[in-house]
């Protein structure tokens, strides 16, 4: 079907298809069509497009917006439609009309998909105000070798010429930015924050690594197709390079200077907003700025409407910055970009695909991408997806390209056998066994062509696999053409031309065949990428045995959620300790005892150690159902003892002393005196921060437990400022409500409900059940029983650490 079209033509095609298939499409059409013009190559084709300013990432966009993007991936065929088959036609005609070349190029498919003059691809030209006509003239001008005309489109008005700025609006329209996929929430309220009239500040606020430059690209092509409120239509979406600011200045006065001229430039360059990425490790926005600096003249710039900002940070460092009165605070608000789900990710590393494949030289399969996804989210624990998946995918086409490196197993089998295979000849030419020689003569001459053929295939970079696989199917067709050879021969010999004829026909067919075989295998003639080397990969880099990590097909789950929760995992049991700490009896009469507390303890510690769901070692979980001042010791030694997770829970009465601090109650505790007479809540807390713990959690069911949350981000200053790592606290109650333990129930209204999660497990729900889980399954039975609401705060990926099993899961 495509013996008629050039290299370049017959990849137009197939990237069209490509990228049918990328947006869900079960058809190919002119629109794809023009996405494969603009990708493949530097022809003339492509190089007119651009000319007049027509590039990738527009037109993507403009498909998007047109018809949309599919529900699910097509499996079957992705037939042309009618239009396109018409745009070939077109193409075919005009090459035999100009005469100028023997096949079909990518510049008669464009001529082609002109003279059609009709259709998605030339209604996408005509929104990027780009006349059929004159691209026409073009593409014959470039094919002259001669000057095109103008292009239609013009640069921007008042473009900045400052060289630490890139107009990402621009970079939108020419399609140099990577597509955006999964972020259409974030991209949206990003928007939706630009077009506000007051606090039209947008501050990305996620992870290192979970794509929040991607969500501000997605920004830049929605304004370069006007896909955006009347207030933006003329937005441009500025990217400050802070790092090459940074390489080439001197000292700090000559960074604040060049930064200066930055600001102004953007100022005066007309409706624009400024992405600062990065900017805590070289400008400081938060409140201290001092006057006349630069960050003092960037927010007055944003307070009079000069410029907006597209800030990025962590949550953490949003948290120092956001303060309450901080500019930050004052002019901007935060839109959350959370980590991207599975699904997401691995759409994200199909579009990454061909640069990949292309930069490497290698085959990446499905799998392989499924493979660097699920296992770097569950082998890879201190980074955040896409992130990590891409470094991993990359690392294995770097290792896949090294491995080409090295003669197969097989061709080295083979260069063997010929070599023991020539001594043999040699030894039975000085035998004089000539029979002998001119059989192992002729056996070398038959391997001497298949290794010749291993050699040749290998040198190419064909993949081991590869090769292997079509090893039956050339065979078989080797033996096919000797078979007509032989009858062709015979028919000679018989005086039989007719059957001599039809024999020569068919071989002639099967010698087509074999000729593109060997063209096809030179296209795919390249390493392959696969799950088996993901894993390999991932245990080179992790330093886990490649024996302990489990390759799983596509997750299949039982109702709306994976059957094991992302990074989701229970303590190790032989370096985790739980201390159940607590007081229900107080000698002092005007603090009543809480009989409760005893069986707080004790159930609690029979669920956390169950032989079946239980994630604890019950030799590691210690009781003190009567906490007091000499079990300081004890403690002091459990928490030492836990290197992987520490969990503490107390239960009892929580005091709020005139310090304003918490006071966990002790025996003997004397109201108004709780200072020196109750144990204060920052002893615990330095105590677990003296743990070696990589994990500590704090539960606290007792009177006041919210301000522990407070307590969490140290000594110095509220919630908002930085957290200490790897900590979580979960609280029965706020800073100003008091925990309930009804008289005559079994437990406190907190706990109960915490076992009851615990003992009666999630309904269609995960594998383990996650910290966080507790919280959300927790605050949903205190609402309906009308009770405080509970708290929790932590850092890290603490959440994800699961404290049981789920009793009604079921293996899928």
């Amino acid at each position: 079907m495509f013996n008629d079209y050039t290299g370049e033509g017959r990849r137009v095609l197939a990237v069209a298809r490509d990228e049918a298939h990328a947006l869900y499409h079960d058809y190919v059409g002119t629109e794809h069509l023009l996405l494969g013009l603009l990708l493949v190559g530097d022809d003339i084709a492509a190089r007119a497009l651009r000319h007049h300013g027509v590039g990738v990432g527009f037109v993507r966009a403009r498909i998007t917006e047109i018809i949309g993007r599919g529900l699910r991936e097509s499996n079957g065929a992705m037939p042309f439609t009618p239009r396109l088959k018409q745009v070939i036609e077109r193409a075919r005609e005009d090459r035999r009309r100009t005469g100028t070349a023997s096949r079909i190029g990518a510049e008669h498919l464009l001529r082609g998909l002109l003279i059609q003059g009709d259709g998605v691809a030339v209604d996408i030209l005509g929104h990027a105000g780009v006349p059929v006509d004159v691209l026409y003239t073009t593409v014959e001008a470039l094919e002259a070798g001669e000057t095109p005309p103008t292009a239609a489109t013009t640069p921007a008005e008042n473009a900045p010429t400052e060289p630490y700025l890139r107009d990402l609006t621009e970079a939108a329209r020419q399609g140099e930015l990577r597509p955006v996929i999964g972020r259409d929430t974030e991209i949206d309220a990003t928007i939706r924050v630009l077009a506000r009239r007051h606090r039209n500040n947008p501050v990305l606020n996620g992870e290192p690594g979970v794509g929040k430059s991607a969500v501000v690209s997605g920004v830049a092509e929605a304004v370069a197709v006007g896909r955006v409120p009347a207030p933006l239509r003329n937005l441009r979406v500025l990217g400050v390079d802070l790092e090459e600011l940074v390489a080439t200045t001197t000292d700090r006065a000559d960074f604040d200077g060049r930064l200066r001229r930055v600001l102004e430039t953007a100022a005066t360059a007309g409706d624009t907003a400024l992405y600062i990425q990065d900017d805590q490790r070289h400008l400081d926005l938060g409140p201290r700025a001092s006057p006349g600096s630069v960050t003092a003249l960037l927010w007055s710039l944003v307070s009079r409407g000069r410029v907006r900002v597209l800030l990025s940070y962590s949550p953490e460092e949003f948290r120092r910055i956001a303060v309450a009165g901080s500019p930050v605070d004052r002019h901007c608000l935060p839109i959350p970009v959370p980590e991207p789900s599975i699904d997401a990710c691995v759409r994200i590393l199909v579009s990454l695909r061909d640069g990949l494949e292309s930069h490497h030289v290698v085959s990446i399969t499905d799998g392989a991408l499924w493979a660097a996804v699920r296992l770097s989210d569950r082998y890879i624990g201190d980074r955040f997806l896409p992130a990590k998946a891409v470094d991993l995918l990359d690392d294995c086409c770097a290792q896949a390209g090294i491995g080409s490196l090295r003669p197969p197993p097989e061709l080295r089998e083979l260069q063997d056998e010929l070599t023991d295979l020539v001594r043999h000849k040699e030894a039975m030419v000085d035998a004089q066994d000539w029979e002998a020689a001119a059989e192992a003569r002729e056996r070398e001459r038959v391997l001497s062509r298949r290794v010749d053929e291993w050699r040749r295939r290998w040198e190419r970079g064909e993949s081991i696999t590869q090769l292997a696989a079509r090893r039956p199917e050339w065979d078989a067709l080797d033996a096919r053409i000797a078979e007509v050879v032989r009858e062709k021969e015979t028919a000679i010999d018989a005086l039989d031309f007719e059957r001599a004829a039809e024999a020569r026909d068919r071989e002639r067919a099967l010698l087509r065949d074999k000729a593109e075989m060997e063209d096809a295998a030179t296209f795919l003639a390249v390493p392959e990428v696969n799950d088996e080397l993901v894993a390999q990969v991932l245990a080179a880099v992790t330093g886990i045995p490649v024996t302990e990590i489990h390759l799983t097909d596509r997750p299949r789950t039982t109702g709306p959620v994976a059957s094991r929760a992302r990074g989701a995992r229970l303590p190790l049991r032989s370096a985790s300790s739980v201390l159940l700490l607590g007081n229900g009896v107080y000698t002092d009469p005007g603090i009543p005892d809480i009989p409760g507390v005893g069986n707080n303890i004790t159930d609690l510690a029979r669920r956390l150690t169950d032989p079946v769901h239980g994630g604890f070692d019950p030799a590691r979980v210690h009781e003190s159902p009567r906490l007091d001042w000499s079990d300081v010791p004890r403690i002091l030694d459990w928490t030492a003892d836990a290197t992987d997770t520490l969990l503490v829970y107390f239960s009892g009465h929580g005091f709020v002393a005139p310090d304003g601090r918490l006071y966990l109650g002790l025996p003997g505790t004397v109201p108004g005196r709780e200072q020196h007479t109750a144990w204060p809540y920052d002893r615990l807390r330095s105590i677990m921060l003296d743990s070696p713990a990589a994990n500590r959690l704090v539960i606290l069911d007792c009177c006041y437990a919210g301000r522990a949350i407070d307590v969490l981000s140290g000594d110095s200053g509220p919630s908002g400022q930085l957290d200490i790592g790897g900590g979580y606290v979960l609280t029965a109650t706020s800073a100003t409500r008091l925990a309930h333990a009804p008289h005559g129930d079994r437990n406190s209204v907190f706990t109960a409900a915490l076992l009851n999660v615990l003992h009666g497990g999630i309904d269609n729900g995960e594998e383990l059940i996650r910290v966080s889980q507790l919280f959300r399954r927790i605050s949903t039975a205190l609402a309906a029983q009308g009770r405080p609401a509970p708290q929790q705060r932590g850092t890290d990926t603490v959440g994800d650490l699961a404290l049981a099993r789920n009793p009604l899961w079921e293996k899928p």
